[in-house]
C-alpha cells in the first residue's frame, strides 16, 4: 500500500479542525458511494439526518449487511455485457458495524469497520476464488457549515442544512500496487488509502427531505481519484417510518473507457493484452478508474425511541469501465 500524495492530504486537515454553525442532528441513513467500492449507509427514519452533526455525547451505532452480486459489467463503450460464457459472476456478502458520536458542539466523529466475503464462481473454465476480511477501518469527520430556517406564526416550517463531511480510509492489507499481490495472485487486491472530503445538504419539511451529496474522493497507488454523488428524496408524513428512493454514482476524473489494464480478462483490451492478463486463471481484479450510476430505494421505521430497522435495495443501471452490481441490505440502528 502507497500513500497519497501528501499536499493533497494536508488539504483536508484544514476543514476537519474547523468550527461549524449546523445545530446537532439525530440520525443517519442511506449515502451510497457506490455498489461496489463503498457499501450503504441507512440508519434512522429520514434520510435528511445523514447530513447533521450530532450534539456532544449523542450516539449512533448502527449495522448493515447485505449482499451484492454481478455477472455483467458495463464496458469501455459503456455497453452492458456478460463477463464470459463460462457462467462467471461475483458476489460480495457484507456487514458493516458503524458508530458515530457528537465530540463537541457542532462536531462528530465516526468510526466505520466494513467486513466482506467476496466469491468468484464460474461454471466451466476457472477455478472459484474468495477472500474473506476486514476490508478497511474507516475514519470520519463532520462539521456544519450553513442552516436556515423558514416559519410561519406558529412554528418552523422547512429547514436547509449544508455540512462538511471528511473520511480516511485505511486498507488492512499492505501491498503496494493492484497487480502481483502474493496474498491475492488472481482475485482482487489488499486495498488501497483514500481520502474523501465532500458538502452534503438537506431541505426537511413535515413531509418530505431531499438530500444530496457530492465529495472528491482521492485514492492511491493504481487507482485513479474519482467524484462521488448521490440524492435522495423520502417520504416522512407516517410518524416514525420514511418511503425513499434516490440516484447514486461516481464520475472518474480519468478516462473511463481507457483503463490502464483490463479488470477482467476479456473485459476490454487487445487480444494479447487479454491473454497476458488473464494467463489462464480468469484473473479478476478492481477497475482502476470506472464511472457509473445507479438507483435505490428503501423503507425504515422506528422501533420505539433508540431503535431502527430499514431495508433496501439498489442497482447500477450505466456505467464505463464498472461493474453491473445490484443488491440488498437491511439496516439495524440505535441511537442515545
Amino acid at each position: 500500500m502507497t500513500t497519497i500524495c501528501r499536499h493533497r492530504l494536508f488539504l483536508l486537515l484544514p476543514l476537519l479542525l474547523v468550527a461549524a454553525r449546523l445545530d446537532a442532528q439525530e440520525r443517519e441513513s442511506v449515502d451510497l458511494h457506490g455498489l461496489q467500492e463503498r457499501l450503504p449507509r441507512a440508519m434512522g427514519a429520514s434520510s435528511g439526518d445523514a447530513f447533521g452533526i450530532l450534539s456532544p455525547g449523542r450516539l449512533l451505532v448502527k449495522f448493515d449487511g447485505g449482499a451484492l452480486s454481478a455477472d455483467h459489467y458495463y464496458g469501455v463503450a459503456s455497453e452492458l455485457r456478460r463477463f464470459d460464457t463460462n457462467g462467471t459472476s461475483y458476489t460480495r456478502l457484507f456487514a458493516r458495524p458503524s458508530v458515530r458520536y457528537g465530540l463537541f458542539d457542532r462536531f462528530d466523529l465516526s468510526l466505520e469497520l466494513p467486513l466482506t466475503y467476496e466469491r468468484l464462481t464460474s461454471a466451466e473454465r476457472f477455478p472459484e476464488r474468495s477472500i474473506g476480511r476486514l476490508a478497511s477501518v474507516d475514519l470520519g469527520a463532520g462539521w456544519g457549515a450553513l442552516q436556515f430556517f423558514s416559519s410561519n406564526d406558529t412554528a418552523i416550517t422547512s429547514r436547509t442544512s449544508i455540512a462538511v463531511r471528511g473520511r480516511l480510509s485505511i486498507p488492512t492489507g499492505f501491498h503496494n500496487g493492484l497487480d502481483n499481490d502474493p496474498k491475492h495472485p488472481s482475485f482482487l487486491d489488499d486495498g488501497a488509502l483514500e481520502g474523501e472530503l465532500g458538502l452534503a445538504g438537506v431541505y426537511v419539511t413535515p413531509e418530505l427531505e431531499i438530500g444530496g451529496r457530492v465529495g472528491y474522493r482521492m485514492r492511491g497507488e493504481e487507482l485513479e481519484d474519482e467524484i462521488p454523488w448521490s440524492l435522495s428524496i423520502d417520504l416522512t408524513r407516517i410518524r416514525g417510518a420514511a418511503i425513499g428512493v434516490g440516484a447514486f454514482g461516481a464520475v472518474s476524473v480519468a478516462d473511463p473507457s481507457h483503463p490502464s489494464r483490463p479488470f477482467y480478462a476479456g473485459s476490454s483490451g487487445t487480444a494479447a493484452e487479454q491473454t497476458e492478463i488473464d494467463g489462464g486463471r480468469g484473473i479478476f481484479r478492481r477497475p482502476d478508474r470506472e464511472t457509473y450510476a445507479g438507483i435505490h430505494a428503501g423503507v425504515t421505521v422506528d422501533l420505539g425511541d433508540t431503535w431502527s430497522l430499514g431495508a433496501h435495495y439498489g442497482v447500477r443501471l450505466v456505467g464505463t469501465n464498472a461493474l453491473g452490481m445490484s443488491g440488498a441490505w437491511l439496516t439495524v440502528g440505535y441511537r442515545n
